[in-house]
């Protein structure tokens, strides 16, 4: 194999890339240093913009199989066809997150993919919950921003967050599956994606029909909890996505299509009393049931990710004929704010980049000529205008054409505010189907986002939203709020019964292989019935030195009523102090059993 020769941007060879050319070995740069200028102009301008959401994000390249011929309600060609597979590009993201925060903030997670179908691309574009903050695009902007850091101090702000929430209790059903175990997957493999927003399809006969989608993960839910959280790594889900396909364990998750007939969705209010296209609602799975579809496997790992991930583009405006949009207010939002967004941050052309250029056999053949970064020939000399005689020119097809939604002629065009619209059916059915201890994690969850906002008009407005929920939904949120127990993390073991003044205090540095600290554990006093009890395995005796360990992963049942959690770290012994820095751990978990054997404490 020969070896490359290294160039500049136009392909010229470069003689040296170690050293700028200078006026002698101690002198000035001179100003025939092109190959410097022209590499220091292109690393200032190496970054686009920032995803004003889902900046934080991972993606892979996969296939999607279709199991179950769906032409009896779409002719999308990629739904036709039991066996068709159809290359995809999927981008795993949370949503608030800067572009180097954690994988594991408290936060919906996108699942957008793209369809590289022979009719074009068809963008779609999911969430891990099955509903949407809003009902409304309009508050869309809002929502964002009551997520964002304080605008004077640049600090996250609880309080904007849940007076948002206080105000505007459509966001309650999120608001109650992001505080719940689901807020923070263990990893993308370990979800499921719903499309939120309903699409109109169609069949050749020009028959509709009303779905959604559901990716069902094959891995099985698996949700961080507890000192996990703590300890987990800021990229472990990018890791484990791409370790896992490098591996060949392809993650696959099984495609669910949920559809109603044209009658269905006209009688859906009155039956059920609200409206079938709230992005803020679900169906209800045992009357509209999901039908396995197809599979997507996840196979490929990006080769690039700033070329792949980092431009790549969704646009739920995206479709392909047989799949339409449909009346849902967030999904038609969406389509606006999505392709704004694309443009703006990565270009004009954005469609022309591999990661979303079509691959259809045809190809893509338009009218839009010009614009920065044109890519390719600009699509040639023909015409750039539409009529015009060329008899080869691309040419309109009308068969493409989706059924037109019609209003009925007595409706009325203004503005509907939907803030009075049943906002809490949706919760209540979420909230019901989580077990107790999960129930328990979700009300401590959001007691002590309240105890953060320390705003006693929020909590109030919160408290009432809940009591609309369900009565059990707002006594487990202020038992929360009122009690002094433990419901933060603690570790679990052994722990041997001292004197009432013994003055040690448990303290814990995590260190990775190479014995470089990354966090350290809160110092913990133990006071059960007046009594101290310190951790008889890691620290037997009051040390000269700050001891050096790890604190095994568990925590205290919640009745254990006279725990206290000290935040700030120390070790002690008579005048020796040693201060060590503070952790803030804000997740849950409750033990199966604490028992008190020969003045042994055990929790488990």
């Amino acid at each position: 194999m020969s070896k490359k020769t290294l160039t500049n941007e136009v392909g010229a060879p470069i003689r040296q890339d170690s050293a700028s050319i200078t006026v002698g070995k101690e002198g000035p740069l001179t100003f025939d240093n092109i190959h410097l200028f022209q590499k220091l102009s292109h690393f200032s301008r190496e970054r686009t913009p920032e995803r004003v959401l889902h900046a934080r994000g991972t993606g892979v390249f996969g296939t999607f199989k279709l199991d179950n011929d769906q032409s009896a309600i779409t002719h999308a060609k990629f739904l036709n066809g039991t066996g068709k597979e159809t290359k995809v590009f999927v981008r795993f993201s949370t949503i608030f997150g800067g572009i180097d925060s954690s994988d594991y903030e408290r936060d919906l997670r996108g699942f957008a993919v793209k369809f590289y179908t022979e009719d074009g691309n068809y963008d779609l574009l999911m969430l891990s919950s099955p509903v949407f903050t809003v009902r409304d695009p309009l508050k869309l902007p809002d929502f964002a921003h009551s997520e964002r850091k304080n605008p004077k101090t640049n600090l996250p702000s609880p309080q904007s967050k849940l007076e948002f929430v206080s105000k505007q209790p459509q966001t309650l059903s999120a608001f109650t599956f992001v505080n719940s175990d689901r807020g923070i997957p263990a990893s993308y493999a370990n979800m499921n994606g719903f499309s939120i927003n309903a699409f109109v399809f169609y069949n050749k006969a020009g028959q509709r029909c009303f779905g959604k989608y559901k990716f069902q993960t094959q891995q099985g839910i698996k949700n961080l909890i507890g000192t996990e959280i703590a300890s987990a790594d800021p990229n472990g889900a990018q890791k484990k996505m791409v370790e896992s396909i490098e591996n060949g364990d392809f993650p696959k998750y099984t495609v669910m299509l949920q559809t109603m007939t044209e009658t269905q969705i006209e009688q859906f209010e009155q039956r059920f009393g609200y409206n079938p296209f709230d992005a803020t609602t679900t169906w209800p799975e045992d009357v509209y049931p999901y039908e396995r579809i197809g599979e997507l496997t996840l196979n490929e790992n990006v080769s690039n990710n700033f070329a792949e991930n980092e431009q790549s583009a969704f646009n739920p405006a995206n479709f392909v004929p047989g799949i339409g949009l449909s009346p849902d207010r967030v999904l038609q939002g969406r389509m606006f704010i999505y392709n704004l967004t694309q443009q703006h941050r990565v270009g004009t052309n954005v469609n022309q980049l591999d990661v979303n250029k079509p691959r259809c056999p045809a190809g893509f053949h338009d009218y839009q000529r010009d614009g920065n970064m044109a890519l390719g020939d600009n699509q040639g000399s023909g015409p750039n205008f539409f009529p015009n005689g060329d008899p080869n020119a691309p040419q309109p097809a009308p068969s493409a054409q989706d059924p037109y939604i019609i209003a009925g002629s007595d409706v009325a065009v203004d503005n509907y505010d939907t803030i009075n619209d049943d906002n809490y059916s949706e919760p209540r059915k979420l909230f019901l189907a989580m077990a107790d201890d999960e129930q328990k994690r979700l009300a401590v969850n959001i007691a002590d986002a309240l105890k953060g906002a320390n705003d006693d008009t929020i909590t109030d407005a919160i408290l009432t939203d809940l009591s609309n929920i369900d009565d059990k939904y707002l006594s487990l949120v202020k038992q929360a709020l009122e009690s002094d127990d433990i419901y933060r993390y603690l570790p679990q073991g052994s722990y041997r019964l001292t004197s009432q003044n013994a003055t040690v205090e448990l303290q814990c540095e995590a260190s990775d292989a190479d014995g470089v600290v990354r966090e350290v554990s809160t110092s913990i006093e133990h006071l059960i019935g007046g009594l101290r009890y310190e951790h008889s395995q890691l620290l037997p005796e009051p040390a000269d030195e700050p001891y050096d360990g790890f604190i095994p992963t568990g925590s205290y049942r919640e009745h254990c009523t006279n725990i206290r959690l000290i935040l700030t770290a120390s070790c002690q012994k008579e005048d020796k102090s040693w201060q060590v820095s503070k952790l803030d751990i804000t997740n849950l978990l409750y033990p199966s059993s604490i028992e008190n054997i020969d003045g042994v404490l055990t929790i488990r």
